[in-house]
């Protein structure tokens, strides 16, 4: 589900919920299914240098949140910054946002691709905030991506950006219980 939160924070962005559904594509469209190669990412890319700049603020912003709900800090996981990294430029390329990837893979999938392992994992992503402090007050303001940051199960975190053609931001969070 799509939300402005231009309405809701007077800034242009968009954010998409936090929850993974899986939906079942009807048959009978007259076209044959052909299979999808989940092995890895459809548009990878390396860490970008705006990533790169961007971490270190937006995870500081991240823990500033827990820390005044008496969470413990999250630690930035090189693992998970190539796993949003991969899935933002994704989103970016196909200029659109969301937590099912190009190719239909959902968070879980783009974790084992990328050897993260665990047993709690949550993403938010989202479009149009300029600065990594922008999306994560603008997530903060959203009550399931909030929880998804206060949630005292995650200890690591990988937070990427990537722009489209017109110089669009998609940022992507994946936070994890281990790196």
């Amino acid at each position: 589900m799509l939300r402005p939160v231009a309405l809701y924070l007077g800034l242009s962005a968009l954010l998409s919920g936090c929850i993974v559904v899986p939906v079942p594509v009807p048959d009978g469209l007259g076209m044959t299914p052909r299979p999808v190669d989940l092995s890895s990412p459809p548009h990878p890319c390396p860490v970008s240098a705006e990533t790169e700049a961007a971490a270190p603020s937006g995870i500081t912003a991240l823990n500033a949140a827990r820390a005044s709900a008496g969470l413990p800090t999250l630690s930035a996981a090189p693992r998970l910054i190539r796993v949003a990294q991969n899935h933002a430029c994704d989103q970016a390329v196909s200029m659109k946002m969301g937590h099912v990837g190009s190719d239909g893979a959902d968070l879980r999938k783009r974790l084992d691709r990328g050897g993260v392992a665990g047993n709690a994992w949550a993403e938010n992503v989202g479009m149009g905030m300029q600065s990594a402090e922008e999306m994560v007050t603008a997530w903060m303001n959203s009550p399931g991506h909030r929880a998804n940051i206060l949630n005292p199960r995650y200890g690591a975190a990988g937070l990427a950006v990537s722009r489209d053609v017109a110089g669009r931001p998609y940022w992507t969070l994946v936070l994890a219980d281990r790196p």
